[in-house]
C-alpha cells in the first residue's frame, strides 16, 4: 500500500477536510480490518510524508492530536 501511495498519492488518497486540511487518507483492509494511511504531499519536493497508519478506531482522532498536540 506504501509503495501505491508514494507512486499515485495525489490520485489514490482522499484529502480530508478541516482540520486536516491538506492532509490525505487512503484507506485498506488488511486480514479483514480496516486500516488509514495518512500523509502529505510535497509536489514540489516530490515527497511524500507518511503521518500515522493505524486501525481505522480513532485514527482521525489520534491523527488530530499528532498534528495539534499542545
Amino acid at each position: 500500500a506504501l509503495t501505491r501511495v508514494a507512486k499515485t498519492p495525489l490520485q489514490l488518497g482522499e484529502a480530508l477536510t478541516k482540520p486536516l486540511t491538506g492532509v490525505y487518507s487512503h484507506h485498506i483492509t488488511y486480514k479483514g480490518k480496516e486500516f488509514r494511511i495518512a500523509y502529505l504531499v510535497q509536489v514540489e519536493a516530490n515527497h511524500v510524508v507518511v503521518l500515522l497508519i493505524g486501525p481505522h478506531e480513532n485514527f482521525y482522532k489520534k491523527l488530530k492530536n499528532l498534528l495539534y498536540a499542545k
